[in-house]
């Protein structure tokens, strides 16, 4: 073997070469002598891997061939062996001929424990062999055919050898060699039938097996049927049976011996019918005969009957029946009604029935309602309709009864128009009477007959009602009156519906009615009036002895009195007014709806929906009013335009007109204003131009500041429009819809437009709390659910050193409603809520007052309603933060942020790191609000990135007190060296000075403006959070709340310190956001610090960028 390109003296050699691969070459030299190995590997060079190899080969040529299978070797006769020898037969071919080939046959499988042989191997001649086997099973041999030089070839033949039942041999199930003859004492037999094999090995399962009768009785027949498990033989009669079995040439015959055996009784009546044990037997008298005749297991009786013992296996209680038995009959004597059970027992063969002894009633007892029994016609007497008794029977044993047949009652005597009649249910008889009198009855039933008196005294059961019409009044149907009264008589009946003569005296009362009702009862001669004093659903109760009624009495409104609204008015030329008809009932009272109301007018003209326009100037002008046969009316003048004069929508103006005739326009009349606009459903031009120009501050019309600025909010542009419940509003423009327009009244003076809600579990309740419960202070914060320890800390700081600001923050306008102040970066602004309050489903406060009951008339509301008018504030744009209408959009911030928008000017930040304990100290002494906020990893009782209030120093022990806003969970006095180490900035605030929002109306806007600068937070989001302290002990109060991981940190900021020139500048990038993040069980609390991380991030980014 060569290299294709390695040797010069290639080319003097006569070689043959193939050319190879190098895997090809690998192959064959690893086929070669252990000792070239080495030197083959030391002969091939690195760099030839990949060339072609020439194999090199001696030009050699042989005649000789190897022999080949002409035929296959096969079963000479069939497909499979049913013996236990076959013969095999092979041919083979080859070039120096068949005769010089020897043929040699091997096994190369067998059956488990079988083998086979040859006659003749190894020879010519071993073409035609005989194998001989010795199980049944499969075979596999193989065939070398080789010739005289040594060549082979050779093939191979699976031969079946099959099972064939030689022999057959009967087994019991259990296994054992049958005896013969086979001993049945029932109707069948089941046996195992077995067969060996030619090889006399058991065949596991025969394939065909079949029965014959040899002999059998004349009356007798038998069938066998085959199973899984064996054969059941079945026979028709005793005797004796020849019976044969066979498979394919096997086959056994075998002898049973049918035995008659007792095997059931058969019980028979007096005249010997037999009687079926599934069916009782009802005997009319308490004596019966009864026979028992012995059955094979045919259901033939016995040639020689057996000894019968006859027995009571159940029977009433108390009862000894008697049996006087001969040969098989037995006679017997019952002495209790009830059902027994007979049995006819042989040694193990027993039969039995069920006899039935009926109840024949012979005595009646009756009882009266203590238990005592009525002697025979003794009296009893009642004062009801009906009598009841208890009714006791006895049967002809003298046993009581306990189910009672049907009784018949019988009225032998009554009083005039008496009647009587009974019912029995169980032992409860109840008799009906029809009139007061004494009765003489008797009861029957069966043989007994008992007779009895009844005296039915007259008494008053029912008290009724008759109103004027003399007719008497359905406690379900209200007595209905426009009046103020009405008169209502009593009258007593008695347990027959017949009334009593007698005049009655009653006392009176009203069980439900109007809120704050005074009906007055007044009784003259028998007839009572009631006098009501306001319409409504009465519920009247009149009572009489034992009795009383009850009825409803239904007070409608009727229209006594109309007036109209306004009730004067001064009109410009032209102008629109609307007016409304209000009518007073019968009592004075306002009506709610008054139907339908025809208006006129002189001097102007008026719709049929009472909307007036004014006439020419200096006439007079009169609006009138009619409902039915009433009628009110107004008049008044009609003037020169005044200041209002500069609004375009005639409607407009005039409705303006009249609501600022007291030179004022209240909350609610600005609502009036803003809601007309929408009555023909859509925005005008004019409309809107004029309600812009109204709420201006060059208007010249007087109306609360907060007022004029959620009115703004309504008509002008605010971010905050652009969602209303979460779905796209928009800014007020021409052509808005009405709808748009109530969606803005309702979201910026009614506070309709509700934040989403952070966290599962958690839904909108309303709160029945009060604004404020006494003073408020830091005690009332107990966060919850949110990660706004900033905001609790900030504003609870601030009502704990200044109650009354915090106080000024809000106006109670008395519908529900809050408005609550909070200070943009230039101005005030005012966000109204109203008492929905996010709730858990126990009922209490979920976030700020957190575990409060929203249902208790005294739980404090401010701090919730601060957070909430918070969250909606948000959306302004005006609090520098995410501008969304949701709790979560106030998750993370700084507690100087919210100490200037509560108050109104500037709050200061202090780094712990460059501040001292006295300066902290001096702060607190000076009755400032200071909160501080804490690292991301801490100690000493404290909880990372969170918010604390600083609420005390003592100079004793150098130590200063915080203040946890969860209302729990409060660190120890803490040293100046532990605040160091825990602690990064504090922020204080004076909250001395603020005023409360302003109620006065003023014609423009009274600038609520901020004093010195604002820390301002652009908040960026970032998905990464560094890992924070996990404290055991710190868990919040409800496992069921989903929890919630805050990411709302801070990126960007612009930090100014108004005492700058006093401490060293903060830098606020080192400074962590304040944010809380729950987890399951502990509490964790998770930090970002932004400088440290992002440093990190970006140097391995650059050792990324380096390696690529």
């Amino acid at each position: 073997m060569f290299f294709s390109s390695s040797s010069p003296h290639q080319k003097n050699r006569k070689i043959k070469t193939t050319p190879l691969g190098l895997e090809q070459l690998e192959s064959r030299l690893l086929n070669a002598v252990d000792g070239m190995e080495a030197l083959l590997a030391a002969a091939i060079p690195q760099d030839a891997l990949g060339h072609t190899f020439l194999v090199a080969s001696q030009n050699v040529r042989s005649t000789n061939t190897a022999p080949r299978v002409q035929t296959a070797p096969k079963l000479q006769t069939g497909t499979e062996v049913k013996g236990t020898s076959a013969r095999l037969i092979v041919q083979g071919t080859d070039d120096q001929g068949e005769s010089k080939l020897t043929y040699t046959w091997s096994v190369l499988s067998a059956p488990v424990g079988g083998s086979a042989t040859f006659d003749i191997n190894g020879t010519n001649k071993a073409k035609g062999v005989t194998a001989t086997f010795t199980r049944a099973g499969q075979y596999q041999f193989r065939v070398l055919i080789t010739d005289q030089a040594g060549l082979t070839s050779q093939s191979t033949l699976r031969v079946q050898v099959v099972q064939v039942p030689t022999a057959v041999q009967a087994f019991s199930i259990q296994g054992s060699p049958l005896t013969d003859p086979l001993q049945v004492t029932t109707t069948s037999q089941s046996i195992s039938i077995r067969a060996t094999d030619q090889f006399g090995q058991p065949i596991s399962r025969l394939a065909t097996l079949s029965w014959s009768a040899v002999k059998q009785p004349s009356n007798g027949k038998f069938s066998a049927m085959n199973g899984n498990t064996g054969t059941n033989l079945q026979f028709t009669s005793t005797g004796t049976y020849s019976l044969k079995v066979a498979s394919g040439n096997a086959s056994l015959i075998i002898q049973a011996n049918v035995i008659p055996t007792l095997t059931s009784i058969g019980i028979q009546d007096s005249n010997k019918v037999s009687i079926r044990s599934a069916n009782a037997i009802s005997l009319p008298k308490s004596q019966a005969r009864f026979h028992a005749v012995g059955l094979d297991q045919f259901g033939n009786p016995l040639k020689s009957q057996p000894v019968i013992d006859w027995a009571f296996p159940s029977k009433p209680n108390g009862s000894q029946p008697v049996v006087q038995a001969t040969a098989n009959r037995a006679d017997m004597q019952f002495d209790r009604v009830g059902s027994y059970t007979v049995r006819a027992t042989s040694g193990t063969v027993q039969s039995q029935i069920t006899v039935s002894l009926g109840i024949t009633l012979s005595r009646i007892e009756l009882l009266d309602a203590i238990g005592d029994v009525l002697p025979p016609k003794a009296q009893t007497t009642t004062s009801t309709r009906t009598q009841q008794f208890t009714v006791r029977g006895f049967d002809q044993f003298g046993q009581s009864i306990s189910a009672l047949p049907s009784l018949t009652w019988t009225t032998v005597k009554a009083p005039n128009g008496g009647q009587a009649s009974g019912t029995l249910s169980r032992t409860t008889a109840s008799l009906t009477f029809t009139a007061p009198g004494i009765y003489s009855l008797k009861v029957a039933g069966g043989t007994a007959v008992t007779a009895f008196q009844v005296n039915v005294e007259r008494t008053s059961t029912t008290l009724e009602a008759i109103n004027a019409s003399n007719s008497v009044i359905n406690p379900r149907v209200p007595l209905t009156t426009t009046g103020t009264s009405v008169a209502i008589s009593l009258r007593s009946v008695d347990q027959f519906g017949k009334p009593f003569t007698a005049p009655l005296s009653a006392t009176w009362s009203v069980v439900s009615g109007p809120n704050g009702n005074n009906a007055q009862f007044s009784t003259v001669r028998g007839v009572t009036t009631i006098t009501f004093d306001r319409a409504g659903s009465y519920t009247v109760r009149a009572s009489a002895g034992n009795s009383s009624v009850t009825f409803n009495v239904q007070v409608a409104q009727r229209i006594a009195t109309l007036h109209l609204s306004p009730g004067s008015a001064s009109l410009d030329a032209g102008a629109r007014l609307q007016f409304r008809a209000e009518g007073l009932d019968q009592f004075g009272n306002p009506i709610t709806s008054l139907g339908a109301v025809t208006w006129s007018a002189t001097g102007g003209s008026i719709s049929s929906g009472g909307l007036f326009q004014a006439g020419v100037q200096g006439n007079t002008f009169q609006v009138t009013a009619r409902i039915g046969q009433l009628s009110a009316s107004m008049s008044g003048t009609i003037v020169a335009a005044g200041a209002h004069s500069s609004l375009t929508n005639s409607a407009l103006r005039s409705l303006v007109s009249s609501l600022h005739a007291d030179s004022s326009i209240s909350r609610l009349e600005m609502i009036q204003i803003l809601r007309s606009v929408g009555t023909d459903g859509v925005v005008g031009s004019d409309e809107l131009a004029d309600l812009r120009l109204l709420v201006s501050s060059n208007s010249g019309f007087l109306m609360p500041t907060y007022v004029r600025e959620l009115a703004r909010d309504v008509v002008q542009s605010n971010p905050a429009n652009s969602k209303f419940r979460g779905q796209t509003a928009g800014n007020l423009s021409v052509g808005s819809s009405a709808t748009l327009l109530n969606n803005l009244i309702d979201k910026w003076f009614l506070g309709a437009d509700l934040p989403l809600i952070a966290g599962g579990g958690i839904s909108y309740q309303t709160a029945n709390g009060v604004l404020f419960s006494g003073t408020p202070s830091r005690v009332d914060a107990l966060q919850g659910y949110l990660g706004d320890c900033y905001f609790i800390a900030s504003i609870t700081s601030i009502a704990d050193q200044t109650p009354a600001a915090v106080q000024n923050m809000f106006l109670d306008n008395g519908d529900g409603t809050f408005t609550v102040r909070f200070f943009g970066p230039t101005s005030a602004d005012y966000i109204t809520v109203n008492r929905q309050l996010p709730a858990l489903s126990s009922g209490v406060l979920a976030y700020a007052g957190l575990g409060k009951s929203v249902s208790s008339a005294t739980t404090p509301l401010w701090v919730a309603l601060a957070e909430k008018a918070y969250a909606q504030w948000n959306e302004t744009g005006l609090s520098g933060r995410d501008g969304t209408n949701t709790y979560a959009g106030i998750e993370g911030g700084w507690m100087s942020n919210v100490n200037r928008q509560v108050l109104g000017y500037a709050s200061s930040n202090y780094a712990v790191s460059t501040s001292s304990a006295s300066h902290l100290a001096s702060q607190l002494g000076g009755g400032r609000a200071v909160t501080i906020g804490t690292k991301g990893n801490v100690s000493n009782g404290l909880v990372g990135s969170h918010a604390y209030i600083v609420t005390g120093y003592d100079a004793g022990t150098g130590t200063f007190d915080l203040y946890n806003p969860w209302g729990t969970t409060h660190p120890g006095p803490l040293t100046w060296s532990q605040i160091q180490a825990n602690c990064d900035f504090y922020a204080v605030t004076d909250s001395a000075g603020t005023s409360g929002i302003s109620t006065l109306s003023v014609r423009s806007s009274v600038s609520e403006t901020t004093i010195g600068n604002w820390t301002t937070v652009v908040m960026t989001p970032i998905d990464f959070l560094s890992p924070g302290t996990v404290r055991d002990e710190i868990t919040r109060p409800d496992d069921s709340f989903e929890n919630r991981e805050c990411n709302d940190l801070f990126g960007t900021f612009s930090w100014v310190t108004p005492d700058q020139s006093v401490e060293d500048p903060v830098d606020p990038v080192s400074r962590p956001a304040l944010c809380d993040s729950f987890e399951e069980g502990p509490l964790e609390r998770k930090s970002f610090d932004i400088e440290n991380d992002l440093a990190f991030t970006l140097e391995h980014i650059e050792d990324l960028l380096g390696s690529i």
